[in-house]
């Protein structure tokens, strides 16, 4: 959208890597899958071939928009939040979902 700076419109895969602290190739499953969706696409950078950025594309900012949304809607406390508190939270609930998930994994073996 005209709106969004072009920081906020794109990522550079390895920092994504970098700042959730997982592994790369988790982090290339989820671009495919987004990108699938069509809610990003991935772009050469123009600086180093090497480096892929994942660019949020506008059913991405829509999809999101949506989300924010709904979350606010059933949870009022969620609109307290600022965007960066936000962001922050949802980092560390998926961090917990992930944990969760992966000791199950271990149990079920």
């Amino acid at each position: 959208s005209a709106s969004s700076s072009a920081s906020s419109r794109y990522c550079v895969v390895n920092s994504t890597v970098v700042r959730s602290a997982t592994n790369p190739s988790y982090v290339t499953g989820i671009a495919d899958r987004l990108e699938a969706l069509g809610l990003v696409q991935r772009l050469p950078s123009t600086d180093d071939r090497r480096v892929k950025l994942l660019v949020v594309t506008d059913e991405g900012f829509a999809m999101r928009a949506q989300l924010v949304d709904e979350v606010n809607g059933v949870t009022p406390g969620f609109s307290a939040l600022t965007p960066p508190e936000q962001e922050c939270l949802l980092g560390l609930l998926t961090k917990v979902l992930d944990a969760i998930g992966e000791s199950s994994d271990t149990e079920t073996r």
